[in-house]
């Protein structure tokens, strides 16, 4: 495949004690059949050896932080970012070969669109109990909704929405996209499956609770948001990488 006229994708993972699952994570990026990527790995303090694996990958950039949470670190990542494109992939999760050379085609295809996902498979981490929030129903079909790991979007996009919020906890990504839609941001949807997501006793989503408050927190900014009017930015700063 030639690498002539296609844009760079700058790929951010941020990771915190990831250790078990990294290495797996990281080769999926390094196999993708796109050759136009740039790798970030943002070690969100971790304890683990998290930022020594990522180190050991070639051209890896390996960028270290106290822990902050994973809005934080994706917003770390953003902001080194060299890429006209950005894609993000959580640090137990894999992608299928071609994820990138098939979001950038319909980007490249579709330049009004500032965004696309795509479809996603579950998989239940063999020796590990099934949670109760996962249903058996849920496992190895094909599933498709937003989320980081299917998520792949333009620089431009981000200097329009902001970041994602850090005061979020565990939903800095819903209340991402709902900002996306608020404002009404062309984005389409790929069916296909490119994504893989571990299911493990670590995930964040088993902190059910606190998932559920972050989420309604989300919807509520994004209600009042409609009500007033407001494009409601959140505190975090814009993609600065290349003076953009």
């Amino acid at each position: 495949m030639t690498a002539v006229n296609e844009p760079l994708v700058s790929v951010v993972v941020p990771v915190f004690n990831g250790a078990p699952f990294l290495a797996a994570t990281l080769a999926s990026v390094l196999a993708q059949d796109y050759p136009q990527r740039e790798l970030i790995v943002v070690d969100d303090g971790s304890s683990d050896g998290s930022a020594e694996i990522a180190a050991s990958v070639p051209g890896a950039i390996v960028l270290r932080q106290s822990q902050q949470g994973p809005a934080a670190a994706r917003n770390a990542g953003i902001a080194a970012a060299r890429g006209s494109l950005i894609s993000f992939l959580d640090q137990d999760d894999c992608w299928r070969p071609n994820k990138l050379s098939v979001q950038t085609g319909v980007m490249r295809a579709r330049p009004e669109l500032g965004m696309t996902i795509t479809g996603h498979r579950l998989f239940l981490e063999p020796g590990r109990t099934r949670p109760g929030w996962l249903r058996p129903d849920m496992l190895d079909r094909d599933l498709l909704g937003a989320m980081p790991g299917v998520l792949m979007v333009t620089r431009a996009t981000f200097a329009q929405i902001g970041t994602f919020d850090p005061a979020n906890v565990n939903a800095s990504d819903v209340d991402w996209f709902l900002r996306a839609l608020d404002l009404g941001v062309a984005w389409a949807a790929i069916p296909q499956v490119l994504l893989d997501k571990r299911i493990h006793s670590e995930n964040q989503s088993a902190q059910v609770e606190s998932c559920h408050a972050g989420f309604l927190a989300a919807v509520r900014l994004s209600i009042a948001r409609k009500r007033t009017g407001a494009q409601g930015r959140p505190p975090s700063q814009p993609p600065s990488a290349n003076g953009t």
